[in-house]
């Protein structure tokens, strides 16, 4: 499932890697829209909308398109000149027969959606999800913007792991900025710190890997708080060449038993 969905840049990504995406979840209703069009088909899927005035405003955002394009909607039946009109799945999708559509997208704030509706919906019980993604709001971290501590669209981070913790998936896919490992929240608590709390005291299966990407070692602990991109990539650099030369060792010496290798690459 992908939080944050926007467009459907991560979910088109996922897709192409051979999952299927059986959810969505986005506030926008444009962003809405481009995902219906690309990434679900006509008559497939479903839009559940987290409060009634979410459908409300979803209502008011189609008509103003409709209006703006000549679109008539008529005994609820969408028309171009007198013929119906198909619009999910006109996009991306419609040129890959073999794609398989995303079934259901929620409309709304995440702060008031539970992940029972979520499961209920999707007849699944949590820790049966594959992966949950999400690009939470990036603006109030970013450089690019104020890094106001107090921009509330920070808070998302917490409420994208707090689905993690309620969905239990197998895997997380996060992602933000570099600044956030540098920001605060209003409490004066390290942003990372305050998510792999959350993770941590959620039972979270993956925190262990959440926790040697972002705080492996002292060394990784001073990066990840005063990251840069450049520095980041510095040491994702001298990471890889000292897996190389571990690998290279390992594989020299004739004897013992094969290493076992985890998720992360790293040898058991």
């Amino acid at each position: 499932m992908d939080f944050f969905a926007g467009a459907g840049g991560m979910s088109l990504g996922l897709i192409q890697a051979g999952y299927e995406v059986v959810a969505a979840a986005e506030y926008d209703c444009g962003a809405v829209v481009t995902y219906g069009l690309n990434l679900c088909r006509y008559r497939q899927f479903t839009m559940h909308f987290v409060t009634p005035e979410d459908g409300v405003w979803m209502e008011r955002f189609l008509t103003k398109q409709f209006n703006q394009a000549g679109v008539t909607v008529t005994d609820g039946a969408v028309k171009v000149d007198g013929k119906r009109l198909g619009l999910a799945g006109t996009g991306l999708i419609s040129g890959d027969p073999a794609m398989s559509g995303v079934s259901h997208v929620f409309v709304g704030n995440v702060r008031k959606l539970t992940s029972e509706r979520i499961l209920e919906t999707l007849g699944m019980n949590a820790g049966e999800l594959d992966v949950v993604c999400g690009g939470p709001p990036c603006q109030g971290f970013s450089k690019g913007g104020k890094q106001n501590v107090y921009d509330p669209r920070n808070g998302l981070v917490y409420e994208f792991a707090r689905f993690i913790v309620e969905l239990q998936p197998k895997a997380m896919i996060m992602e933000e900025v570099p600044e956030v490992a540098t920001m605060m929240d209003p409490d004066g608590v390290p942003v990372l710190d305050k998510l792999r709390r959350i993770l941590e005291d959620g039972d979270f299966r993956g925190y262990e890997a959440f926790r040697k990407m972002a705080h492996g070692g002292p060394d990784r602990v001073e990066v990840m708080r005063g990251a840069t991109p450049k520095r980041l990539a510095a040491e994702a650099k001298r990471e890889r060449k000292a897996a190389a030369r571990a690998a290279k060792a390992k594989a020299a010496r004739p004897h013992g038993l094969p290493g076992q290798i985890d998720l992360f690459g790293e040898a058991a």
